[in-house]
């Protein structure tokens, strides 16, 4: 039996991007802060953290860990062309690839890309830098990464997005498996100034042999001013974990960056589902930059789960070193 086309097609589209890497490399050289290798530029961070948690009575303390190791290479291949290769890992995570695309310009507004890629949804980014705090909420039931195909249209006040994917909620890392191809697409406004309203939704396989699809639909809001960031999140899930399992998942968060240097970020978040989920958790988390490339962040959180009837409590201390 030949080798499946659809699945060589995946893989293929996962590998281009790495390819088209290597041979735009020439010889290495450091500018200011950043690593140049020929006409790849280098970036990345280290996380590290370390935690306390007490959970009914039972109390834990990790020592310093490697949370994640992430490196970016990022190559303009011509006017129209750009591919870029992450690496991650960790700890608790074998290093290897999180992402691998190819991005294509065809028009000034228009853009198609490849290969494998994280998902728009959300309003909480998925890598540590750019975050407001260390752990994510109780309402996280985006996808993460998958590989697949799309494109992206950016206009004045607004972009749409729209992909096909296979393993769309196989997270942490992308499958190439084409008998669950599922979808994403997204809708963002930016006319009014320091506001975002963003719409989106995905729909695919939970698993390989799943007889079902979940769905779902994100809804997020952000206003800045001034130094303070306000945002409010809503999830419509249908069929979480089978059929019938529907259920929501919401956070609010506000942000303050009380001058240049230090930061504070309260959050409340939640997220139930007719499979039994009932979870809340609250967040506090104070920032401190120290220098251009390190960060220091303490954070506070307490989190309710109603279906096993725990309640956590966790203090953590981060050191973000970029580069």
């Amino acid at each position: 039996m030949g080798y499946p086309r659809k699945k060589l097609l995946c893989n293929f589209l996962s590998i281009l991007p790495l390819c088209a890497l290597i041979f735009s490399v020439g010889t290495t050289e450091v500018i200011a802060k950043e690593l140049s290798i020929g006409k790849v530029d280098v970036s990345g961070f280290l996380d590290f953290s370390t935690s306390w948690l007490d959970a009914e009575e039972q109390e834990s303390r990790e020592l310093a860990t490697l949370e994640s190791a992430n490196l970016r290479m990022f190559s303009q291949i011509d006017d129209k062309t750009t591919v870029q290769v992450r690496l991650a890992g960790g700890d608790e995570a074998e290093f290897g690839l999180e992402q691998a695309n190819v991005n294509y310009q065809v028009t000034e507004a228009l853009s198609i890309f490849a290969g494998e890629y994280l998902s728009s949804l959300g309003w909480e980014a998925y890598h540590a830098p750019n975050r407001y705090q260390y752990s994510m909420s109780a309402a996280l039931v985006y996808p993460a990464f998958f590989s697949g195909a799309g494109a992206r249209y950016q206009a004045d006040g607004f972009e749409l997005y729209g992909s096909m994917a296979a393993g769309i909620w196989d997270a942490p890392y992308a499958d190439t498996r084409t008998d669950d191809i599922g979808w994403e697409a997204a809708l963002r406004y930016t006319a009014i100034d320091n506001l975002t309203v963003f719409v989106g939704a995905a729909k695919g396989k939970v698993f390989e042999d799943a007889e079902f699809e979940r769905s779902l639909v994100n809804l997020w809001v952000s206003y800045l001013m001034g130094g303070l960031t306000l945002a409010a999140e809503y999830n419509d899930l249908r069929d979480y974990s089978l059929v019938g399992d529907d259920g929501s998942s919401w956070l609010v968060m506000a942000n303050y960056a009380i001058n240049d240097v230090w930061g504070i970020t309260v959050r409340s978040s939640a997220m139930e589902t007719h499979g039994g989920i009932d979870t809340e958790k609250y967040t506090v988390a104070g920032t401190r930059i120290l220098t251009n490339n390190i960060t220091a962040r303490a954070e506070y959180n307490t989190t309710r789960d109603q279906m096993t009837n725990i309640d956590s409590n966790n203090l953590v201390i981060e050191i973000l070193v970029e580069f």
